[in-house]
């Protein structure tokens, strides 16, 4: 999964220069311009999130590494027959993607694999999405890398048609413009997810508005809006999401002396998913949405991945 001080790592992030690469359809991403093979066999995907895009769009890697610790992704990708071989975060070990002898390299503009790229583009032509890049550009991106731009182009207009349904469905239910707060704690730090997050951009794609608190421009500390246990009630909205699983511990927030002062209807939601930014956690937020919003389905679990995997991508 995502650590917040990841995240606000990768929103400092620049672009590297790029190296010389092969000569092949110039894509342009994160870490610069990248002549790509024309039919790429061997993808290894530099952390799971480039992974399961490179799965959603037909071409599965030969392997992922496990860069972010991501348990949902990890378990799709391997289901698919992908190894995902644990990495650290702050470094890329590029001898061992050698190893693998990739003709491309996929992944997340991290700061380790921006100050890779070179090394890493000596090896095969590598190719960075932004992790906080809306999804749609990460489809956009991925999709060049490897010659799926229809495929790419047709998922990404499928989600987008959900996201437009259910807002006309919550504009004719009466919810939109409702308020929904999503709050979550690691490590005994309280946070608000922001209105620039992924579920933040999601929310208001939807009519949907959040507390005065967490307005864009909201000063943010690792990643995330700082609560003060004492000012919660500032965080209230008609809908509270406390993120919970893994490292997300909903019992920081729910069991604050001050959480009495919510007044709005509570609901836990996969930490690992609302804190991610790819197209598949972004249609798991959505289905999240209209269940409590909606009364439409259940909000999901970190044991519903392979189903919901399979509901949204058509695999088998």
């Amino acid at each position: 999964m995502v650590l917040l001080v990841g995240l606000l790592a990768l929103a400092g992030c620049g672009s590297a220069e790029p190296a010389p690469a092969a000569t092949g359809t110039a894509v342009d991403h994160a870490g610069g311009r990248t002549d790509v093979p024309a039919d790429a066999q061997r993808v290894v995907a530099l952390d799971e999130n480039s992974g399961l895009l490179l799965y959603e769009l037909g071409k599965p890697p030969v392997e992922a590494l496990g860069t972010f610790s991501s348990v949902g992704s990890t378990e799709i990708l391997e289901k698919a027959g992908v190894p995902v071989t644990p990495a650290d975060f702050s470094a890329i070990p590029v001898e061992h993607v050698a190893a693998l002898d990739p003709d491309l390299i996929v992944g997340s503009a991290t700061p380790a694999a921006l100050e890779g790229y070179e090394r890493l583009s000596e090896v095969a032509p590598t190719v960075l999405t932004g992790y906080q890049d809306p999804w749609s550009k990460q489809l956009e991106v991925v999709g060049k890398a490897i010659r799926a731009d229809d495929l790419a182009s047709q998922r990404t207009a499928a989600l987008q048609a959900s996201i437009e349904k259910t807002a006309r469905d919550l504009k004719d239910a009466g919810v939109a413009p409702v308020s929904v707060s999503v709050l979550g704690s690691i490590g005994g730090f309280p946070f608000a997810l922001p209105t620039e997050s992924s579920a933040g951009e999601l929310i208001t794609a939807l009519g949907l508005t959040r507390p005065p608190a967490q307005a864009p421009g909201a000063p943010m500390t690792e990643g995330g809006i700082a609560i003060s246990p004492e000012l919660l009630s500032n965080h209230d909205a008609d809908q509270v999401l406390v993120l919970t699983g893994s490292m997300w511990s909903d019992k920081e927030i729910t069991g604050l002396p001050t959480f009495g002062q919510i007044r709005g209807a509570t609901a836990l939601v996969d930490g690992e998913q609302w804190t991610n930014t790819n197209p598949f956690a972004v249609n798991w937020m959505l289905q999240d949405l209209r269940a409590v919003l909606l009364n439409d389905g259940k909000v999901g679990a970190n044991t519903d991945v392979l189903a919901r995997w399979r509901g949204y991508s058509g695999a088998q």
